[in-house]
C-alpha cells in the first residue's frame, strides 16, 4: 500500500492554492518537525521565513552526520524531507518560528515551528518527544500532571506565531507533539479558536479524564481529530479529545507508532473500522490498573525511572545506547530506593497483567464449561420431558 513518500510523488505537483492541506500533508509538516535545525537558524527563518527548498539545501550542507536520535527514522524523515522540498506543492511553503527549548530544571523539552502556505493558512506544528531524557521525564509526567510545562509553552506559542492577520490555522503533531496541538487549542482565546480550521493529533496521548470532563462541551472540539494506528499505544494513554479515527498500518505493535507504517489512498489514511482487539483488551487493563494507583506512587516511579537513566550523567538515548555496558552498570551501583520503587510498580505491573488476567481467564474458562455442561444436562431433560410427555399422550390416546 501506498505511504508518506509514495503521496508526495502523487500529489507533489498540486500546489495548496489548488488544494489545501490535509491530513497527509498534516502528517508530512509533522514529520519535518523532528529533525535538528539548530545550525540553520537565521534571523530569516525565526521571523519572515525560508522556503522549504532553501531550508533542505543549507540543512544538509551543515548536517553531515545526518542523525535526528536514538528512536526515530533518521533515513525515512531526511528522505521525505529531500522529496518535498522538490514539489510544487512544497518547496516554495515558508518555514519560520523554529525554537528547540530544553530545560532540565523545569523539565521541559518543547519544539515547534510553522509552515506557511501559499493559499494564505499555517500550520502550526509541535514536535513529539525527542532523544533527550529529560524530554522522556516530562512525557511520563503527564500521568500526574495538567499542565506540564511544554502545555503551557505550546498556548504561549501559538499566541506568538498566529499574528492579526486574519489567516486560517492548521494545528498538529505526531505522539506528544499531537497532544501539545490539542492543548493548545482547547487553551487558547475565542478569536484564535475561531481562526482554527483543523487540529491534527497523530497518535498522540490523550489527558486526564478531569480535564476532558472540564473543556469537552467547547466548540473547538468538533475542530479535533486523532489519528490512531489500530494497534495504538502511545496515543491510546488517557482520554482523547475530538473525534478519533482508527488506521491502517503496515507493521505491528509499538512500530505502528511510527507514521512512515501508515496505510493511505489518495489524500486519506485508510481507515481499520477501529481498534485491534488485543490492543483494546491491553488499554481497558491499563486504564484500570493506572486508575489504582495513586498519583503520588505514579510520581515516585516516574523519578526513579528519570534517576536511573541518568545515572551516568546521560542526557539522550543515544548516549545510553553508546555504552549499554556502563549504563547496566552504572544501575547495579545506583542507590537502592530507586532500584525498589521501580522494581515494585513493575512487579505489581506484571502481576496484574499476567498472572492475575491468567488465573480470570482460567476461572471463565471453568465457568464456562460448568455453564454448558449445566445447559446440556437441561436439553437432556427437556428431552426426555418431550419423550415422557408424547409416550403419556399416545397411552392416553389407547386408553381412550
Amino acid at each position: 500500500m501506498a505511504n508518506l513518500l509514495d503521496y508526495v510523488k502523487w500529489r507533489g505537483d498540486i500546489p495548496f492554492s489548488a488544494m489545501p492541506l490535509n491530513e497527509v500533508d498534516a502528517l508530512i509538516f509533522s514529520e519535518l518537525c523532528y529533525a535538528p535545525y539548530e545550525e540553520v537558524i537565521t534571523e530569516e527563518m525565526l521571523c519572515t521565513g525560508m522556503t522549504i527548498s532553501t531550508l533542505c539545501e543549507k540543512f544538509f550542507n551543515k548536517n553531515t552526520k545526518k542523525s535526528i536520535g536514538a528512536i526515530l527514522p533518521t533515513d525515512q524523515i531526511l528522505g521525505l524531507f529531500k522529496a518535498i522540498s522538490q514539489t510544487v506543492r512544497f518547496k516554495d511553503v515558508l518555514v519560520r518560528g523554529y525554537v528547540n527549548e530544553i530545560d532540565t530544571k523545569e523539565e521541559k523539552q518543547f519544539c515547534a515551528m510553522c509552515f506557511d502556505m501559499c493559499d494564505d493558512s499555517t500550520y502550526v506544528v509541535y514536535s513529539g518527544t525527542d532523544d533527550t531524557i529529560v524530554g522522556w521525564k516530562e512525557s511520563l509526567n503527564m500521568a500526574v500532571f495538567t499542565p506540564i510545562p511544554s502545555q503551557l509553552r505550546s498556548v504561549e506559542y501559538l499566541k506568538q506565531v498566529s499574528g492579526c492577520s486574519g489567516k486560517k490555522l492548521y494545528l498538529g503533531g505526531h505522539s506528544k507533539g499531537g497532544n501539545l496541538a490539542v492543548y493548545a487549542s482547547i487553551m487558547s482565546s475565542k478569536c484564535i479558536q475561531d481562526r482554527i480550521v483543523a487540529v491534527y493529533s497523530f497518535d498522540g496521548p490523550g489527558f486526564q479524564p478531569s480535564f476532558i470532563q472540564k473543556y469537552e462541551k467547547t466548540e473547538i472540539h468538533d475542530k479535533i481529530l486523532k489519528i490512531l494506528p489500530q494497534e495504538a499505544f502511545v496515543g491510546a494513554i488517557f482520554e482523547p479529545a475530538g473525534d478519533v479515527k482508527f488506521i491502517k498500518s503496515n507493521a505491528k505493535g509499538l512500530y505502528q507508532h511510527d507514521g512512515f507504517t501508515w496505510e493511505l489512498e489518495g489524500c486519506r489514511f485508510i481507515e481499520s473500522g477501529g481498534p485491534d482487539k488485543s490492543s483494546k483488551d491491553f488499554h481497558d487493563f491499563l486504564k484500570n490498573w493506572y486508575a489504582r494507583i495513586q498519583d503520588c506512587e505514579k510520581a515516585e516511579f516516574i523519578e526513579a525511572v528519570y534517576k536511573l537513566l541518568t545515572v551516568n550523567s546521560s542526557e539522550t538515548l543515544t548516549d545510553i545506547a553508546s555504552d549499554k555496558f556502563k549504563f547496566i552498570k552504572g544501575i547495579l551501583k545506583t542507590d537502592d530506593e530507586s532500584k525498589k520503587v521501580f522494581l515494585r510498580v513493575i512487579k505489581d505491573f506484571i502481576k496484574e497483567r499476567y498472572f492475575k488476567t491468567n488465573k480470570q481467564k482460567t476461572n471463565a474458562k471453568s465457568l464456562d464449561k460448568t455453564n454448558k455442561n449445566q445447559k446440556t444436562k437441561k436439553q437432556e431433560i427437556t428431552k426426555k420431558e418431550n419423550i415422557q410427555a408424547k409416550t403419556n399422550k399416545k397411552n392416553n390416546k389407547k386408553g381412550t
